[in-house]
C-alpha cells in the first residue's frame, strides 16, 4: 500500500507529488517517503510529465537526496491521517 499526496500550483501547470509507504514494526507506525517528483505541463490540455530531479528511496543516486526534499506539515498530516483512517476501517 502506498499513499500519494499531490499539491497543485495556482497556475494548474505545475504540481508536486510525494509517495509514502506506511511501515508497522511492533507497536510503531512509520510513514517513509518513497518517492518525490515535480511535474509540469505546457497547458491545461496536456497531461503532467516529470520535470527536474526525482527522489527515489530505492535509488540513492536518482538525482535528489532525502535531505533535499521538503515535506510540508500539511502533506505529512494528510499522509498520516490517510494511514490511520484506512487501518481504523480495517479494524471496524
Amino acid at each position: 500500500m502506498s499513499i500519494t499526496v499531490e499539491r497543485m500550483a495556482e497556475n494548474s501547470l505545475e504540481k508536486r507529488v510525494w509517495i509514502f509507504n506506511p511501515v508497522i514494526k511492533g507497536d510503531k507506525l512509520k510513514i517513509i517517503l518513497n518517492r518525490y517528483e515535480q511535474q509540469t505541463r505546457p497547458t491545461k490540455r496536456h497531461k503532467f510529465k516529470v520535470s527536474g530531479k526525482v527522489y527515489e528511496s530505492f535509488r540513492p543516486y536518482s538525482g535528489l537526496l532525502r535531505k533535499d526534499v521538503h515535506i510540508p506539515a500539511d502533506v505529512a498530516l494528510e499522509a498520516f491521517n490517510w494511514v490511520v483512517n484506512s487501518y481504523v476501517e480495517d479494524i471496524l
